[in-house]
């Protein structure tokens, strides 16, 4: 049984750059297996306190069976609910699915497991990955050894100059240390893309991002990356006199060797080891478009029926379908109620 402390986990935020937002947060719901958005102002449920895990399990009891999305103002009081779109977000399960395939041969990055299927449409419903205890560099406050500098430079040229893919969400959070080999795993390849390709983003670079990664592992400041991407400058970091650590380093390694070694091969990858297109990569790796939606006629209250690209559960089944449930009933009919 999963403890209610660990029922609501907040995968990521999107801020807006409206400066009064409005800012969607991703939040899972472990107790009964499904995905949620919380959707409020800028600056409503700040960072550094549990305040988004806290409203969804104030408010997660009032959304409908086909609703997902919790709104709230400036004050975190409930508003309204709604439902979302989820086909950017099979999309991004599509991508990371055959990236980790075309990368289960290699032991830099967490190894691909299996596909679900459903077992009545043989529809594929996603992936599973192999478990690793040992936590992440986010909450990692041992040794930082000088060896973990190579394994990590080696994953993004392996993932760059070998298989054209940029990770593109680089950061302490998504690298796991296998506590078997005390090696390091980078994982969480929802967002990555095809360099010069299909979901390149903007001002995405992992060269950039690993020297931000380690930074932020060794000092725990991560204010540089709190703009987007694109307005982020890493030459701050490299150029500063002094890091601040927070970690150990390895006995007899000073701080100017770690730091020595991720500029000379960030200069080499900026200026010598680059590509500008997946093509060029030594074993690049590509992946079937995912299927275009097609609309559909959906029932409408003030005309009837309508074409749309998506149709509420209930309607289907209504209808005699069939629709793959994952969702299960909580552990407790009462969710925590607002004070």
């Amino acid at each position: 049984m999963i403890p209610p402390k660990y029922w609501f986990f907040v995968n990521e935020g999107m801020l807006s750059p409206v400066p009064i937002g409005p800012c969607t947060w991703e939040v899972i719901d472990w107790d009964r297996s499904r995905w949620l958005q919380i959707r409020g102002p800028k600056n409503t449920f700040p960072e550094e306190e549990d305040y988004i895990e806290d409203f969804a399990a104030r408010y997660a009891n009032q959304l409908g069976e086909d609703e997902q999305t919790l709104i709230s103002n400036e004050h975190r009081e409930l508003v309204g609910v709604c439902s979302m779109t989820r086909h950017g977000r099979s999309e991004n399960v599509w991508r990371e699915l055959h990236i980790l395939k075309a990368l289960r041969e290699n032991r830099r990055f967490i190894p691909f497991h299996r596909i679900v299927l459903d077992e009545v449409t043989h529809n594929i419903l996603g992936f599973t990955s192999q478990y690793i205890a040992g936590g992440t560099l986010e909450h990692y406050r041992g040794t930082f050894y000088f060896r973990w500098l190579k394994q990590l430079t080696d994953d993004v040229d392996d993932l760059n100059l070998r298989y054209g893919i940029m990770h593109q969400d680089l950061a302490p959070r998504n690298i796991l240390i296998d506590p078997a080999t005390q090696d390091l795993l980078v994982f969480d390849f929802d967002r990555s893309g095809q360099i010069g390709g299909r979901d390149a983003s903007k001002g995405c670079d992992d060269v950039d991002a690993l020297a931000f990664t380690i930074y932020e592992t060794l000092t725990l400041d991560e204010s540089f990356r709190e703009r987007p991407p694109w307005e982020q400058d890493v030459g701050h970091v490299e150029s500063m006199t002094e890091w601040r650590l927070q970690l150990p380093l390895e006995d007899g390694v000073d701080i100017s060797v770690y730091r020595g070694f991720i500029a000379k091969w960030a200069n080499e990858r900026r200026t010598t080891r680059t590509i500008k297109h997946f093509s060029e990569a030594s074993e690049p790796v590509s992946w079937p478009e995912y299927a275009e939606l097609e609309m559909i006629e959906v029932p409408d209250e003030e005309y009837r029926t309508r074409m749309s690209f998506r149709r509420k559960r209930k309607d289907v089944e209504s209808a005699g379908g069939y629709v793959t449930r994952w969702e299960r009933p909580p552990q407790q009919k009462e969710v925590k109620e607002p004070n």
